[in-house]
């Protein structure tokens, strides 16, 4: 029985992989959009780590803040500036010995939207060694930040309470803000 069950799991597999092939072979617009999208993120995330100064360094956490051009527009997107995020903490966790284990610091980062004179600010925090996730208190730090500049505009998108969209200019305050509150929760 458990042969069997085995050899239609491998023949599924197969199928699979002649959809696959025919996806990834270049008719799909949407495997190559997300091909796209990835390579954004990464394309972005050695360009950040590999240019020494822009991912600076607060002892509760890393934040990066920069411009999107044509090719990097997409990050823009909350979910796509999570991602970096995420994938940054892994090239941080795995840096220097290797120690998939090592924990990894929290992350903001900003983009701009310079059409708009706005920055999409993410704030994410990596699964511990256990590959737990500790509560994300970016999302209170944000909103206690935004106390401290009146008449500042913000958007807090929905959920994702670790997602803000804030005046372009402000952003260092705004860290500067965050770090302050930040290092309140986690000290």
């Amino acid at each position: 029985d458990c042969f069997h069950k085995a050899h239609d799991a491998l023949w599924n597999c197969a199928e699979r992989e002649e959809l696959w092939d025919e996806q990834v072979g270049g008719e799909s617009p949407e495997v190559q959009h997300a091909i796209d999208l990835h390579q954004a993120v990464v394309e972005k995330a050695f360009e950040l780590a590999q240019d020494r100064g822009r991912i600076q360094v607060f002892p509760t956490f890393r934040y990066a803040h920069f411009a999107a051009n044509e090719r990097t527009r997409v990050l823009q997107q909350p979910a796509v500036l999570s991602r970096l995020a995420l994938f940054l903490m892994d090239m941080e966790r795995h840096r220097g010995g290797g120690d998939a284990r090592r924990d990894a610091k929290p992350i903001v980062l900003g983009v701009d939207d310079e059409a708009r004179e706005t920055c999409t600010v993410v704030g994410v925090v990596a699964p511990n060694r256990e590959g737990y996730k500790e509560r994300n208190s970016f999302g209170r730090c944000f909103r206690e930040a935004v106390k401290h500049f009146p008449g500042m505009e913000v958007q807090l998108d929905g959920f994702d309470t670790e997602v803000i969209r804030i005046p372009a200019a402000s952003f260092q305050d705004f860290v500067q803000c965050i770090f302050d509150h930040h290092h309140q929760l986690t000290a």
